[in-house]
């Protein structure tokens, strides 16, 4: 097996309807040349949009469905030895609440295909639900000539 890869806890915090970022980080003593894991939250109060790639993952193909995301490059291209987010997740808030969110079955495999040891800790995303007070905006009456100034009453609450 191929030395160690370590993908620390990583965080967001939205508002519901909203969508926000989940940057997933990857501290790697050597290149790595393509992953899998399955990602599971406690409680149900975000969905995946879409997933993104970095300048750490540059070339690569990353697909994900049912959780599951799955990530190489067919032209040979390597997360680097280094630390730092390898993918940045578009997540919506669908809910109000906070969720631990982890990464597990994970799969990382060196440039040879053989797999690498990983250990992950898990993150959370708190999705805040705040109602939105309305805002009302009241026009009072008012009346002028033209080319002459005149008083309009507007109001906010």
């Amino acid at each position: 097996m191929g030395d160690r890869g370590s993908l620390p806890r990583c965080d967001a915090d939205l508002d519901a309807g909203s969508t926000g970022e989940l940057a997933l980080n990857m501290e790697n003593e050597d290149a790595v040349a393509g992953f899998q894991f399955s990602l599971s939250a406690s409680v149900d109060i975000a969905e995946i949009v879409n997933v993104f790639t970095t300048d750490r993952t540059e070339g690569f193909e990353v697909s994900w469905a049912n959780n599951t995301i799955v990530g190489f490059s067919l032209s040979g291209s390597l997360i680097e030895p280094g630390s730092g987010a390898f993918l940045i997740l578009e997540i919506l808030g669908t809910a109000g609440g906070s969720a631990d969110v982890c990464m597990d079955d994970i799969v990382l495999a060196d440039q040879n295909g053989e797999a690498m040891a990983s250990e992950a800790t898990c993150g959370s995303v708190t999705v805040n639900e705040e109602p939105v007070e309305p805002v009302v905006v009241s026009v009072g009456d008012g009346s002028t000539q033209l080319g002459e100034t005149g008083d309009l009453a507007i109001s906010m609450a």
